[in-house]
């Protein structure tokens, strides 16, 4: 899976307001999909082809590690944790429905503490609706750090067959004098084909063609098969 990446970001001074847009581009290989309980899993490595609106030099063979990052379900608070930032595959049976005051606790890590820094949890709720058009699965989110905050508005939308990702816009206002957009789309989407094997039952037939030619090849002569009955007959 391909996507494009773009953060676009509003900034307000004195004189007006200032934006900044910010475009990447990169590739999600996906290695493996295990979607059992109690949370589903894909293995998966990510290549970085465009970078803050700079091609990266040989993205092809800077492919990161494989990771691990979870399945995105809206009604499970677990998942929205995953490791790869953002959530580009959802389960294709996921139901239409809603959830109300989903609590996460989401770690901020090197935060003061002393004369050490540590990692601290900042309590969020979620609101969640699912809707489920002809081929789609559209999934809404609001976000709600405190009480008097800004809301960051999620909007994503996946195909029902697949569960992969089409499109997403997050908007959030960092402080009030600052907006951010993150906008991602899907750009390429190649399943990897099964294996090709049609050509075994032939294969197989080849072999049971060799091993009787071999047989036929090595068989006695009418003569020695003769003489062959005749031993055993006579006990020798």
């Amino acid at each position: 899976m391909t996507f494009s990446y773009q953060i676009y970001t509003t900034f307000e001074t004195p004189n007006g307001n200032t934006t900044n847009i910010q475009n990447n581009m990169f590739t999600v290989n996906i290695l493996s999909v295990t979607p059992g309980a109690p949370h589903g899993e894909v293995g998966y490595t990510l290549t970085v082809a465009q970078f803050n609106n700079t091609e990266v030099a040989n993205s092809t063979s800077t492919t990161s590690a494989e990771n691990f990052t979870t399945i995105f379900d809206p009604y499970d608070n677990f998942s929205y944790l995953g490791n790869i930032g953002f959530w580009p595959f959802t389960y294709t049976d996921l139901e239409a429905g809603k959830q109300n005051n989903l609590t996460l606790m989401i770690p901020v890590s090197n935060v003061p503490h002393g004369n050490t820094t540590t990692t601290v949890y900042d309590t969020q709720l979620v609101n969640a609706s699912v809707a489920r058009p002809r081929g789609l699965i559209d999934v809404n989110l609001t976000w709600i750090a405190f009480k008097g905050a800004h809301p960051t508005t999620d909007v994503m939308r996946f195909n029902a067959t697949s569960g992969v990702l089409e499109y997403s816009k997050e908007t959030t206002n960092l402080i009030s004098t600052i907006e951010k957009i993150f906008t991602y789309a899907l750009v390429d989407y190649t399943r990897a084909s099964p294996l090709n094997l049609w050509y075994l039952p032939f294969i197989a037939v080849g072999i049971i063609v060799a091993v009787a030619v071999v047989a036929w090849a090595r068989r006695d002569s009418p003569a020695k098969r003769k003489e062959k009955r005749m031993r055993e007959r006579l006990g020798k």
